[in-house]
């Protein structure tokens, strides 16, 4: 059935559908942004992981090196008592 609809039916109905077209558009670029910002987040977490590893790894040699060095500040102490 071809039905009559007036031309300001027509102007609403259109102005809907580009506004629909519009905010879907809008949704998919929103979808790409947060997609992105994900993986940026993925690597930023990945890269502080790696940082905090690190940081770790340095805190503990430097621990045993300051333990060396009282050790052999104790070892100097007891020889300076020897042979004074």
């Amino acid at each position: 059935e071809n039905s009559y609809r007036p031309s300001w039916f027509i102007q609403i109905e259109q102005c809907y559908l580009d506004r629909q077209s519009n905010e879907n558009s809008s949704i998919v670029l929103l979808r790409e942004e947060i997609s992105k910002l994900t993986q940026e987040n993925q690597t930023l977490n990945s890269s502080l992981n790696d940082s905090l590893t690190t940081i770790a790894i340095l805190k503990s040699d430097l621990q045993s090196f300051k333990t060396q060095l009282n050790d052999r500040q104790s070892i100097l102490l007891q020889y300076e008592n020897i042979h004074l």
